[in-house]
């Protein structure tokens, strides 16, 4: 290799795939919490804020891997049209120039 990049497009398919299933299955660990009653209003308030933040990590931390899997794909794609357009241009009968 030449100190380059090297894509294998199987790979980034994989890896595109199991970052859209893994990021399902982590947003389906959580459910958005219900909050006990701490017994007083203040305490009660704090649980909440605190809970609905949890939460809302979650949420974007699950929509964050999914956007990795889409941009992995995304990635894969463009490596591979890239790669099909100069296979084209170097194969294509192209006449020879004239001086």
């Amino acid at each position: 290799m030449s100190g380059g990049y090297e894509v294998v497009f199987n790979d980034l398919a994989r890896t595109s795939a199991e970052f859209s299933r893994q990021g399902q299955a982590y947003a389906n660990l959580m459910t958005q919490l219900v909050c006990p009653s701490g017994g007083n209003p203040t305490i009660d308030k704090t649980l909440s804020v605190t809970l609905d933040a949890f939460y809302e990590m979650h949420v974007v931390l699950a929509q964050a891997i999914s956007a990795h899997a889409y941009k992995l794909d995304y990635a894969r794609r463009n490596y591979q049209e890239a790669e099909g357009n100069i296979f084209d241009y170097l194969t294509k009968a192209t006449p020879p120039p004239s001086y």
